[in-house]
């Protein structure tokens, strides 16, 4: 009876350290939302205004050590779904600073058709088309994260 106690506590001892070093810890991206659904050019009338994109998203990683990279990535669609482009803008999530960098909250603002300070400029289109945004986030210990793309908005012509 002894033996079987003592052969049946060495394999569970075993399967939980096989199982341990075949778990990776990798963060995890989430987009809440693209806003608003319909994006313009301010009239060429209000000279100061300008048009502002909001990508929400939540990363969580069990270890707290995204203290890497943000890659977020602008798709340009036709109206008809056809990939026209996309381009991939890298932040230094070093740079920036969270309470807690086990699950943060990440707000990127972006403006339509006129640069402006503090935001990041999605090209003015010639034709009404749609964008997506994508995000992958990579941790200090070099895991990338998913890659979750928001939902489709439109891009109005000037």
């Amino acid at each position: 009876m002894k033996r079987v106690l003592a052969l049946s506590i060495i394999l569970a001892a075993v399967a939980v350290a096989c199982s341990k070093s075949k778990f990776e810890t990798v963060p995890t991206v989430e987009i809440k939302s693209l806003s608003p659904d319909v994006v313009g050019v301010p009239p060429a009338n209000q000279p100061n205004a300008i048009s502002v994109l909001t990508l929400k998203a939540r990363v969580t990683d069990k270890e707290g050590d995204l203290q890497d990279s943000l890659l977020v990535v602008p798709k340009y669609f036709l109206t008809d779904g056809t990939l026209l482009s996309s381009d991939t803008i890298v932040y230094k999530l070093d740079l920036l600073s969270f309470p807690d960098t086990k699950d943060i909250e990440i707000q990127v603002q972006f403006t339509y058709g006129r640069l402006a300070e503090g935001y990041e400029l999605i090209n003015t289109v010639s034709e009404d088309q749609n964008l997506s945004i994508g995000m992958i986030v990579i941790d200090k210990a070099g895991h990338r994260s998913n890659y979750s793309e928001s939902g489709k908005v439109r891009l109005i012509k000037p």
